[in-house]
């Protein structure tokens, strides 16, 4: 067992490093790239790995464009579940609450009024819902705190009744 975290790890490990060279002054890769957002979804849905996972999504959602964000922001209902799913993980809260930010505030944080469809497909209700409920929790970082704060200031732009 414990081989097998540590190969997990260093897998990890390697998967952030060639996400953040692949960006290096080069966000456009990361949508270019076809199947990349896909297989790091799939990389969510095993307990082993969704740590992994959402550190890839957390890399590209800090320092990829708006393109790969708003792309992200599509799949807010993964992360959601995600989080229900690992209600105690401190980790699971503070990586899916930053990369849920980054993401919905690509798509809510613009001056003129965001394509319909997406903001529907973004599930802001849900969103900060979930966000709400988790600032709540005593495992809450500071990181997640500050990272929740910034998504409820972007929601209120175009979101306000929600």
């Amino acid at each position: 067992m414990g081989q097998n975290v540590r190969r997990l790890n260093s897998e990890g490990q390697a998967l952030r490093r060639r996400c953040a060279t692949s960006l290096n002054g080069h966000p456009e890769r990361l949508t270019g790239s076809p199947g990349f957002l896909s297989k790091i979804m799939a990389v969510l849905e095993y307990d082993s790995t969704c740590h992994v996972g959402l550190n890839a999504l957390s890399l590209v959602t800090h320092h990829g464009g708006d393109k790969a964000r708003c792309e992200i922001a599509r799949k807010n209902a993964v992360l959601l579940e995600l989080i229900r799913a690992h209600p105690e993980d401190e980790k699971v809260l503070e990586l899916a609450t930053a990369t849920i930010a980054h993401a919905t505030g690509a798509v809510l944080g613009v001056e003129d009024v965001p394509d319909a469809s997406l903001v529907k497909a973004i599930n802001v209700r849900q969103v900060l819902k979930a966000t709400i409920e988790n600032v709540r929790k005593p495992i809450a970082s500071h990181y997640m705190m500050d990272h929740a704060f910034g998504l409820f200031t972007s929601a209120t732009r175009h979101c306000p009744t929600d």
